[in-house]
């Protein structure tokens, strides 16, 4: 049985990675008109930006969603944010825009699933039905 103070840290890592997950996809609106006036696309061009974050995010849940289940939360959380802290460094050697929107939706594939892990252990620790709408309300 996991101690009340585990608890409570594994409960603040969780809510940290939400929220690291929800300032990357809201950047991506800040990002566009900088990507609009570097490689000179039309805001539909730039929009690839947003698309292939959401699509991978939705591909990684639907099509990967069974890791948390089959390998176990930890090893699905931690492999979605080494995929998506290796793809972030990866920004550095890039130079193009299809570079750039390979690597969001690779960012996106790495958010869905530790994502999908993450909801999974929300579930795992929630003592009851009132305790895992509170979690997901904070969340």
């Amino acid at each position: 049985m996991i101690r009340q103070a585990n608890m409570a840290v594994l409960k603040t890592l969780t809510y940290l990675m939400f929220a690291m997950f929800a300032m990357t996809t809201d950047s991506v609106g800040l990002i566009i008109p900088e990507i609009v006036k570097t490689f000179r696309l039309s805001l539909t061009a730039a929009g690839t930006f947003q698309y292939a974050t959401m699509a991978g995010i939705a591909l990684a849940g639907f099509l990967l969603g069974h890791l948390a289940d089959r390998y176990g939360r930890k090893w699905t959380i931690m492999v979605g944010l080494t995929l998506f802290a290796a793809a972030s460094y990866l920004f550095l050697a890039g130079t193009s825009f299809v570079f750039f929107s390979v690597l969001m939706a690779l960012s996106g594939i790495a958010i869905g699933i530790f994502k999908t892990g993450a909801l999974a252990l929300i579930g795992d620790i929630s003592r009851s039905t009132a305790e895992h709408t509170s979690i997901m309300n904070t969340v």
